[in-house]
């Protein structure tokens, strides 16, 4: 399976996983909230799974999103 993820949304899905908050990490990035939830949905549909649960005020890394960030470290580092 391909996917055609690009170190953007690497680099926001991160963003979003350290800050557990859409709000804060579209702060920290300059970005709307909207658009960096919309990014983060366009990730989630091209993998076909949720890395995000949802809840109120925050979001928690699922089992999937967990290997993800774990992929997505890797990566960023050797693209640095």
């Amino acid at each position: 399976m391909r996917y055609d993820i690009e170190i953007q949304q690497m680099k926001q899905f991160m963003a979003v996983a350290r800050a557990g908050n859409f709000t804060k990490a579209a702060k920290d990035l300059h970005l709307s909230q909207s658009a960096l939830s919309r990014s983060t949905q366009k990730l989630e549909d091209e993998i076909g799974q949720p890395l995000f649960e949802r809840r109120p005020r925050e979001v928690v890394l699922t089992d999937l999103g967990e290997v993800f960030r774990e992929r997505v470290r890797e990566i960023l580092k050797l693209t640095e």
